[in-house]
């Protein structure tokens, strides 16, 4: 019981302690200084000001040179965002306060996502070492923390990967208990309000609810039975998302002529509104120059660039880390993945098959892939853009299985050599914090903070 009570009590320190930390990142940044937040920022402010939801083009959200809005976008973060703004108006409703306000639904999903890293560390890593380092590997990846920084819908679309991650685990256990079935609705239903940029999710989830229930069913089941609880349990998921989410899409179809998602709404504005260089017609893509997907991928660096941004980069991206930092987390992160590689295949070899847990494993991979098929997408045919925020709801599942790999690289190490067992993954987090604190007190910080802000 006193081992619980320590776990819980250093849970609960490193929550309080990662929320100052973000705090300080959101603290010190001028207005603007982060991608696009201006623009983004322009939807929660309407929604404090009026107290009901932009059309995607109302003129006091539409933004220049795009000639569009966000407003056109799931709005579930700019929604939050609006009613802490409302509440901190209240009693302090100054231009500051109320961006900061906006800046706190950020945070609040940051912190969010170490609060399912924490419980899916207790799932899935008996090894305490391995578990924080996982943790802190998702929570203080210097981009994670920028991004909990600033008014952006990324940061939801990063706590729902992870809410979604920490269903799986739950429902491949239970075999999908109604209950479960309830969480994974709620999950989706947070995924869908996010951002299209986890919306992979939604499909790795509906495979792995099927996959799930067709192999993993009670052997004396029928394949009868076996569908109609499916169907029935998947009614359930239906449902609950329906009633969270449903409102938002019917309201896009009436708004929008059909257009559910917004996005040809989003187009059709910017043909009529952006700069004559920008609107969808004419702005210069890859696919529309006749360009191949290698040579943006690689010739035009996309890879490289979109790595070191996924890794930290601030500002318009115009200030990165330091090379020994993207090198200690590349090492890290291709260390890992071979670690996990050998533990698939001997698994695989062992058992000649895939159980339950090598199942869910494989769709946390999937999952990987999606953000990264999204993000190449986008920039080969609507907007070059090679930014690591586009692929940052991949990095709960990345990490998992990275320290899963690391993890099975340890157990190699003989039992009577425990001290380097827990030495690795030990000095592996304490690494990940340093570079994190670096980050902030030599990198980010100096660039932003004046003589009043020296204390943070």
């Amino acid at each position: 019981m006193s081992n619980m009570k320590k776990i819980q009590w250093g849970e609960f320190l490193f929550i309080v302690g990662l929320i100052i930390f973000y705090f300080m990142w959101a603290y010190i940044q001028p207005f603007n200084v982060s991608p696009d937040e201006a623009m983004r920022f322009q939807v929660p402010k309407y929604i404090y000001n009026h107290w009901n939801l932009p059309v995607g083009d109302d003129p006091e959200v539409l933004s220049q040179p795009w000639g569009a809005s966000m407003a056109f976008t799931p709005i579930g973060a700019y929604l939050f965002g609006g009613y802490l703004m409302k509440l901190v108006g209240i009693f302090h409703p100054t231009e500051y306060s109320l961006l900061m306000a906006a800046r706190m639904a950020s945070l609040i999903f940051g912190v969010g996502t170490a609060f399912f890293s924490i419980k899916i560390g207790k799932k899935l890593f008996r090894n305490p070492w391995m578990r924080w380092l996982f943790i802190c590997m998702v929570t203080l990846l210097p981009q994670m923390a920028f991004i909990s920084s600033y008014v952006n819908s990324d940061s939801m679309a990063i706590f729902a990967a992870s809410c979604i991650v920490y269903v799986w685990i739950l429902g491949v256990e239970s075999g999908w208990s109604r209950k479960h079935c309830v969480y994974l609705g709620l999950a989706l239903s947070v995924c869908l309000m996010s951002y299209y940029t986890a919306y992979g999710f939604l499909l790795c989830s509906f495979l792995l609810f099927v996959f799930s229930f067709l192999c993993y069913s009670p052997k004396e089941m029928t394949r009868k039975e076996r569908w109609t609880l499916m169907i029935k349990r998947g009614l359930i998921v239906l449902g609950v998302v329906f009633l969270l989410t449903g409102w938002w899409f019917i309201r896009n179809a009436i708004l929008y002529n059909g257009d559910i998602l917004g996005m040809k709404a989003y187009d059709a504005c910017g043909e009529i509104h952006a700069v004559e260089e920008l609107k969808p017609s004419k702005h210069w893509t890859y696919n529309r120059a006749g360009y191949s997907l290698y040579r943006m991928l690689f010739t035009d660096e996309w890879i490289l660039c979109t790595w070191l941004t996924f890794v930290g980069a601030f500002g318009y991206v115009q200030y990165l880390l330091l090379v020994s930092m993207y090198r200690v987390w590349k090492f890290l992160l291709i260390l890992g993945a071979g670690g996990a590689a050998i533990g698939a295949a001997l698994s695989v070899w062992k058992h000649k098959r895939l159980d339950k847990k090598m199942h869910l494993y494989v769709w946390i991979f999937i999952s990987i892939l999606f953000p990264i098929g999204i993000s190449m997408y986008y920039s080969y045919y609507t907007d070059f853009q090679p930014q690591g925020r586009y692929i940052m709801p991949m990095v709960v599942p990345l990490m998992l299985l990275v320290v899963k790999g690391i993890e099975r690289l340890v157990d190699f190490i003989p039992e009577k050599w425990i001290w380097i067992r827990r030495g690795i993954p030990a000095a592996m987090t304490a690494v990940v914090v340093l570079i994190a604190l670096y980050s902030y007190l030599k990198i980010f910080r100096p660039i932003y903070a004046g003589p009043l802000l020296g204390i943070l």
